[in-house]
């Protein structure tokens, strides 16, 4: 089938779901996924004003990608452009507000439907765009070509099974790919996936650069808080199950009950994905037997067993406090596991189930360093927790320290990369 044929269908059917947007909004916002302002962003209806200044959009999608993209988002930003900043989630929203203090002009991402984006790329009129890691918006692409806009895919990856649809619909993704401007790969695989799906003119617009999680800036300590969370737990192991999604708790929660019933100066840390469901959480702790409560309520005073963090930005605190840390998300199949570059700046052991495909590379990194261990269950964990306390895993944690910082350079490639 012919690329333009391929447009057609996806634009006509992108028309036809705007009849049936309205609905779908109005029930993500009952759901506390959307508010009042992310509902006018989605059909492009925001508020901003022109400006004498060079402008760069930038979008990263959800939180790994959002924190992956600060460092780039403040290269731009000394290099006086001014940046728009688009994400996906509300979690997202949240983070741009903690990390980037208002300096930023944010914006959530609009519905990929072709009106709706002439009209959002008209308002923002970038010099350029730059997408994080695997958005691909055909309607943007689309639009940014009518209003001459160069768009840079960078720490780009494409699974397995994306890779099998694109190569199903080869002369779109030809049209697709060879919309970027530049595609910076984050590994060599992934490189030569998209080499296979741009014409063979445009190779050399494909480049191998790196993951940008690898350069993420380290999470930010409240002095305030950890003074109180180390006050609290003088003397315990403290184990965090962080980024956990539902039917996880349960699995943590069984495989801690019978680390504590033989050691009862042990504590676990819940960092649930979406903070939504920490009440629910704590609940489901409770009915295990333990004692539970919200870090929103004990501001750092752990007194429980388990203790559940429901806020946002705090991360960095609960990793430097941890010893053993659960990168969750990767214990059921189809979520894809969860980035572990930001704990590894801790100094702890962190731990991974086998579901990690979203997370390929940097495991298999971390695994060839002896910078992480492979959970094939759940139930493992009380056997690494005797391992632990008996000093087996000790070089674990520098191994990881050093593997990050051997890419503290990635962010200033891509700076380079995107303004050429």
């Amino acid at each position: 089938m012919k690329a333009f044929l391929y447009y057609f269908i996806y634009i006509t059917v992108g028309l036809m779901g705007m009849l049936v947007m309205p609905f779908y909004l109005f029930l993500r916002m009952i759901k506390g996924k959307e508010m009042p302002r992310s509902l006018l962003h989605r059909f492009g209806l925001m508020k901003i004003s022109a400006v004498d200044k060079k402008t760069i959009h930038i979008h990263a999608a959800s939180v790994g990608e959002l924190n992956s993209a600060i460092k780039l988002i403040k290269l731009y930003q000394n290099a006086e452009y001014r940046v728009i900043l688009t994400t996906t989630t509300r979690a997202s929203h949240e983070i741009v507000k903690k990390k980037l203090n208002g300096d930023v002009e944010h914006y959530f991402f609009p519905y990929d439907i072709l009106p709706i984006m002439i009209l959002f790329l008209k308002k923002l009129s970038p010099q350029k765009a730059v997408f994080i890691e695997s958005e691909i918006w055909p309607a943007y692409l689309l639009s940014a070509r009518i209003h001459n806009i160069p768009v840079y895919l960078v720490s780009a990856r494409i699974s397995e099974r994306s890779m099998k649809k694109w190569q199903r619909h080869a002369e779109f993704a030809k049209s697709i790919f060879g919309s970027y401007k530049k595609i910076l790969a984050q590994s060599t695989h992934d490189a030569q996936k998209f080499s296979s799906l741009v014409q063979s003119s445009q190779l050399s617009n494909v480049k191998y650069i790196g993951n940008l999680k690898y350069d993420t800036e380290i999470p930010a300590i409240h002095t305030d808080i950890l003074q109180k969370l180390e006050g609290s737990i003088a003397g315990y192991t403290i184990i965090l199950a962080a980024s956990t999604h539902p039917g996880e708790e349960d699995m943590i929660l069984d495989a801690y009950k019978q680390i504590h019933d033989q050691n009862e100066k042990t504590k676990l840390i819940i960092a649930v994905r979406h903070i939504n469901r920490s009440a629910e959480v704590l609940e489901l702790a409770k009915e295990y037997g333990f004692t539970a409560e919200l870090h929103s309520q004990k501001q750092g005073q752990i007194d429980a067993d388990i203790y559940i963090n429901d806020t946002i930005g705090q991360m960095g605190d609960f990793y430097k406090i941890a010893h053993l840390v659960i990168m969750c998300g990767s214990f059921k199949d189809k979520i894809g596991g969860h980035n572990p570059i930001e704990a590894a700046y801790f100094d702890n052991i962190i731990l991974t189930g086998i579901y990690f495909a979203n997370q390929q590379e940097i495991y298999e990194n971390f695994f060839g360093s002896n910078a992480a261990i492979l959970m094939n269950n759940v139930t493992d964990l009380a056997d690494i927790y005797d391992k632990y306390k008996l000093g087996k895993y000790d070089h674990y944690c520098d191994n990881a320290k050093k593997l990050v910082e051997n890419y503290s350079n990635i962010t200033d490639l891509v700076f380079y990369e995107t303004q050429t």
